[in-house]
């Protein structure tokens, strides 16, 4: 799955290839891991807004888990592995709640049957791929988002099953309008080429 990515670009340069306005509260991270806070694209009253928020819807603990653990705070959930589930249902349906997200690279780790190191995957001579996201504001972190999640293509498959929907510029006006049924349909593995790049190699 997918629990680490890589996003360099400093804000303003994003905002200038995305032509958008720009609204970033503070530090990002430039290796995100779930709870990091990282850079989303999304639209405001008709305009691209680069934004700045924190990686992962919050799932707050069972009843039993609170029973066994009182202080159990809030874990962030960073993956979006099904629109239609309830959990993510009401902002999939939401244009306005769905985002894009800048990346240069990501982390896909093995499954415990693969048997092969994880690794970093991109698109070839690009410095970025835009992945398919959605947001919303949360009571406990603010604006959160989440990294909707597909079947994974041949170059991603020896690694893991599963991998971020990757959205083609364009994919990019159709995820951030179109209707849930068109959201689903962008739901497919990336079908260009993609570089690997074995982690620590």
């Amino acid at each position: 799955m997918t629990d680490q990515y890589q996003m360099r670009l400093p804000p303003a340069d994003l905002a200038r290839l995305f032509n958008a306005d720009l609204a970033v509260s503070g530090a990002t991270d430039a290796d995100l891991l779930p709870g990091g806070r990282g850079l989303v694209v999304r639209e405001v009253d008709g305009r691209r807004v680069v934004s700045d928020m924190h990686w992962g819807f919050p799932l707050h603990p069972s009843r039993e888990a609170l029973a066994r653990h009182p202080k159990a705070k809030p874990k962030p959930v960073n993956k979006a592995k099904g629109l239609t589930r309830p959990f993510w249902r009401a902002c999939a349906e939401n244009p306005a709640n769905r985002c894009l997200i800048p990346v240069e690279k990501f982390v896909a780790e093995p499954t415990r049957k693969s048997g092969v190191p994880s690794a970093w995957f991109g698109i070839p001579d690009q410095p970025l791929l835009v992945m398919a996201g959605l947001w919303r504001t949360s009571e406990e972190w603010g604006d959160v988002y989440s990294v909707a999640m597909t079947e994974a293509c041949a170059e991603i498959t020896p690694v893991h099953d599963r991998m971020p929907v990757i959205l083609r510029p364009t994919q990019w006006r159709r995820w951030l309008h179109g209707s849930i049924d068109e959201a689903l349909d962008l739901q497919q593995p990336y079908g260009g080429p993609v570089s690997v790049e074995t982690v620590g190699g």
